[in-house]
């Protein structure tokens, strides 16, 4: 086994304490590009933050719309079952049955989409 100084000091052909002395060099370019890169991926971190809170938000302002539609679908149906009920109920007048009757064919000809 060879050290690094050992090998240096006979490849360079030169003593232990020059080797051990010499210069290593400066890295200010390539620690300046790094710090350059580092900045430019912090800035577009907080760019792609950004983006994905609005993201964040409009999926859930897109989950309660889809939420209420729902009930709005859900409300529709019950109300749609609940008039059936009453016209086909052989206890029921006859003039809760038309009436029932006459809501249920109203009902079912309006336009049952949220947007009026």
């Amino acid at each position: 086994k060879m050290s690094m100084i050992e090998f240096l000091t006979w490849h360079y052909k030169q003593d232990v304490g020059t080797v051990e002395r010499a210069p290593q060099g400066s890295n200010q370019e390539a620690l300046a590009r790094a710090q350059a890169e580092v900045d430019l991926v912090s800035k577009q971190l907080a760019v792609v933050s950004t983006k994905l809170e609005a993201t964040r938000a409009a999926e859930a302002e897109l989950e309660a719309a889809i939420a209420d539609l729902k009930k709005q679908e859900e409300e529709y149906a019950n109300k749609i079952a609940t008039l059936e009920a009453q016209a086909n109920d052989p206890r029921a007048s006859t003039v809760k049955k038309s009436r029932s009757a006459n809501e249920l064919a109203q009902l079912k000809a309006e336009d049952p989409l949220p947007l009026r």
